[in-house]
């Protein structure tokens, strides 16, 4: 085998552009899953508390028949029932109101947590975009925009692992020294190949 012909066979030596992708998807992905965690929070006690209103006329409604069956003399055993679904009823309420202002709780301390990371999240990501070419962080922010994520993957096999539609060759032949990053055709994830971002 001829020195060029094995210089060919090696593969590309490992990018700190591509490393800074790598990082920067990792970064995002977190933020996400904290302003996710907050988001579930919120829709759980919101739920809770469309749940209580729902049930405050039917309390009502309740604690009104109890009222007017012990005015009217009604039995003892039927006024006893409805006291005993009245009390189910409030019991019921009473655990909803707490689920609701548990998840409030969490939903603010989650938030403030990432409040205070911020500062430090939008330096680390500067940071990290500051490796990263122009071109390259633009796509990356449009996909973002859209609502991708992971906004950058790698490709295999001449397959986008975002969208998981094959790349022609003529798209998978533009991976080389000089261009790291491509955008998908189909998808529009930037794409990166996977030799650069391994590690030495």
């Amino acid at each position: 085998m001829t020195n060029h012909a094995k210089r060919k066979a090696s593969p590309p030596a490992p990018r700190a552009d591509v490393q800074a992708m790598l990082a920067l998807v990792a970064l995002d992905e977190g933020i996400a899953k904290r302003e996710a965690s907050v988001a579930k929070a919120l829709a759980l006690a919101g739920r809770a508390e469309a749940e209580i209103a729902q049930m405050e006329p039917a309390l009502r409604v309740s604690r009104d028949r109890l009222q007017r069956r012990e005015q009217s003399g009604a039995p003892a055993d039927e006024i006893e029932k409805l006291r005993r679904t009245l009390q189910d009823e409030e019991r019921h309420a009473t655990q909803l109101l707490r689920l609701a202002e548990k998840k409030q709780a969490e939903a603010g301390a989650a938030s403030a947590e990432l409040r205070d990371a911020c500062a430090d999240l939008a330096a680390r990501r500067g940071a990290i975009t500051s490796q990263i070419p122009r071109e390259a962080l633009e796509d990356y922010e449009a996909a973002l925009r859209r609502g991708l994520m992971p906004a950058a993957v790698a490709t295999r096999g001449r397959v986008c692992w975002g969208c998981f539609h094959g790349l022609s060759a003529a798209v998978a032949a533009k991976f080389h020294d000089s261009k790291a990053f491509l955008r998908c055709p189909h998808c529009e994830r930037v794409l990166f190949n996977p030799d650069w971002s391994e590690r030495p």
